[in-house]
């Protein structure tokens, strides 16, 4: 059901004015049936609910570093899909890097003339080296496309990155 508030003919146009009278309305249909399927088991480990048709690419500032800096690295998503559901997904690194929590920077959804959500969304992981060395770096971002009937994972990238010792002794 759905109330809505229907201004009444001869009343003011201006929704401010005092002088406009307002009928309220209960709207209601009939039940529809919804029949939603369930995601297909064995998801691999960086999806975490992201269901459309998503392109991604992730982005590192830098890759040569001391321990005492803080690499950013960032994941940019966009497609056909809700992407206010689609989470941060874990980052697979190796134990000598701390991960801290991703923070969205930015989010937008939009709904096209067919009805289909679209946006984007931009995460950043902030992540501390803790030991000197050479790392390769290869972030995933995986989808389930509803279409294809499958999961979709997205790792083109790959980040050589040197890790020279800090100040800082671990």
């Amino acid at each position: 059901e759905l109330e809505l508030a229907v201004l009444l003919e001869g009343s003011s146009d201006d929704i401010f004015s005092l002088n406009r009278q307002v009928q309220r309305l209960l709207i209601s249909t009939e039940p529809v049936q919804v029949n939603v399927r369930p995601l297909p088991p064995n998801a691999p480990p960086a999806f975490t609910g992201a269901v459309g048709q998503y392109s991604a690419g992730f982005t590192l500032a830098r890759t040569d570093v001391s321990t005492d800096d803080v690499l950013s690295l960032r994941l940019s998503i966009s497609g056909n899909g809700d992407v206010k559901r689609v989470q941060a997904p874990t980052l697979s690194l190796p134990d000598s890097f701390q991960v801290y929590d991703p923070k969205v920077l930015t989010e937008e959804t939009l709904e096209n003339l067919n009805g289909e959500l679209t946006g984007k969304k931009e995460i950043e992981y902030l992540i501390q080296p803790k030991a000197a060395g050479t790392y390769r770096l290869q972030p995933a971002f995986t989808y389930f496309d509803p279409v294809k009937k499958q999961y979709v994972t997205l790792n083109e990238a790959i980040f050589d990155v040197t890790i020279r010792q800090g100040s800082q002794r671990s």
